[in-house]
């Protein structure tokens, strides 16, 4: 649960919303989509755990958002991210 601590420290130094987290549970395993700074970030794989999905999702949108000006919160151009697309903009207003 590290990087949801992480995601969360994170978006208080930068004064950003707290991170939402949504999760959903599949005969396969759970997902999750966290919200941060209305732009959204999946888990790649199905988990075992809720806890475990909205850990991965944290992971991926803290590694992300950590160098949030140089890469405006999405992978670099060219970066193999293997499958979804992270950091897809929301309209503000939109979930929250």
């Amino acid at each position: 649960m590290y990087y949801m601590l992480y995601l969360a420290s994170l978006c208080r130094r930068r004064q950003w919303p707290e991170p939402s987290y949504r999760s959903s549970a599949t005969k396969s395993g759970y997902t999750c989509v966290v919200r941060v700074h209305n732009r959204e970030y999946h888990t790649d794989v199905y988990c075992e755990s809720e806890t475990l999905a909205q850990e991965s999702a944290a992971m991926r949108a803290y590694l992300i958002c950590r160098n949030f000006s140089v890469n405006d919160g999405m992978y670099p151009a060219g970066h193999d991210h293997g499958g979804v697309i992270q950091g897809i903009p929301v309209a503000i207003g939109t979930g929250r």
